[in-house]
């Protein structure tokens, strides 16, 4: 593709009677156009799929007897009607998968893809469906080998199969498949597992004598290959344990000012000591000496009313003796 001219493309001519041996050390993306894989191809092919590479599978342009490989295996080649197309099913997966949508979610013109020839492929339940046609025949398959990816065209990015050139898309497939496939030579992105029995050398270790793969620490192969290899701690290291405060005073703090939680406020500092105890006796308080007050003065109003009330009948009283005196 355009925008990946540093990977090389080579050309693969496979000869049925004559035993393929293939190095795919340095390769991302094995294309794979022709009748499947069978003996030793079909080794080499898994070994690099269970690696991380990515194999695209186009179907062969003639019919013939067809192999098998990961449970894969072509049928006859189908033709349209004079009149009518293949065309895709609403509903492909946008959000996954080499047709995903673009950065900003822009679509790609899968509604445009029309075929007049297609070759169905027969597979188990362990694969997955990006896309399929309008009749429910699958259009792009996936499925998924150690640490790679099996990717299934059933259409040719050829006019006299489809218009799959026109609208670029064959680009774009093998684009983000070559990205996804690079990632298995990325010294610095290795994928996890079990450590491969390979010659290495230590480049950093927990110690200066640290053993692979006993130890944990970076290790370099020392075959063609190159890269690194990380080996973690085992997992008896990383299991957690509860540390008591004492240690966490004298081994882990020894010089800092630490307070717990569950301290119930009797150090120097005051702190963790809970403060609502204090509103609370204060408010107490204040009522208390609020009802003694209001009690104390409740006595003295009725005195002072009896007293109101006894002057007022002594007048009365005075009065009534002047009027008997003037009558």
């Amino acid at each position: 593709p355009p925008s990946l001219p540093d990977y090389d493309v080579k050309q693969i001519l496979i000869d049925s009677e004559k035993e393929l041996t293939l190095n795919l050390s340095n390769t991302s993306l094995l294309i794979w156009a022709a009748p499947l894989p069978t003996d030793t191809t079909a080794v080499l092919v898994r070994s690099f799929l269970e690696e991380g590479g990515q194999v695209l599978f186009l179907p062969p342009t003639e019919n013939s007897k067809e192999n098998s490989f990961s449970s894969f295996s072509w049928q006859a080649i189908e033709t349209s009607s004079s009149d009518k197309y293949f065309v895709l099913k609403q509903g492909w997966r946008e959000n996954e998968g080499p047709f995903r949508n673009g950065q900003g979610g822009s679509k790609l013109p899968l509604e445009q893809v029309q075929a007049i020839k297609r070759r169905p492929i027969s597979a188990d339940g362990n694969t997955f469906n990006l896309a399929t046609w309008s009749d429910g025949s699958p259009f792009l398959l996936r499925k998924a080998v150690g640490q790679g990816f099996i990717h299934v065209l059933t259409t040719q990015p050829d006019y006299r199969w489809s218009n799959l050139e026109n609208l670029g898309l064959h680009l774009i497939l093998a684009q983000r498949l070559l990205q996804e496939g690079a990632q298995r030579l990325n010294e610095d992105s290795l994928f996890a597992g079990k450590a491969p029995n390979l010659p290495t050398t230590l480049v950093e270790g927990i110690t200066d004598d640290a053993l692979y793969p006993l130890d944990s620490g970076i290790y370099r192969r020392e075959n063609e290959e190159g890269g690194l290899l990380a080996i973690n701690t085992h997992p008896a290291e990383l299991d957690t344990v509860i540390i008591e405060k004492d240690e966490i005073l004298k081994e882990l703090l020894p010089s800092e000012q630490v307070s717990f939680f569950e301290q119930k406020g009797t150090d120097a500092n005051g702190l963790g000591r809970p403060i609502w105890r204090i509103f609370l006796l204060g408010t107490l308080a204040f009522l208390l000496i609020e009802a003694i007050l209001t009690l104390n003065k409740r006595p003295a109003l009725k005195k002072q009313n009896e007293k109101k009330t006894s002057s007022k009948k002594t007048e009365v009283s005075k009065k009534e003796k002047q009027k008997a005196t003037v009558s």
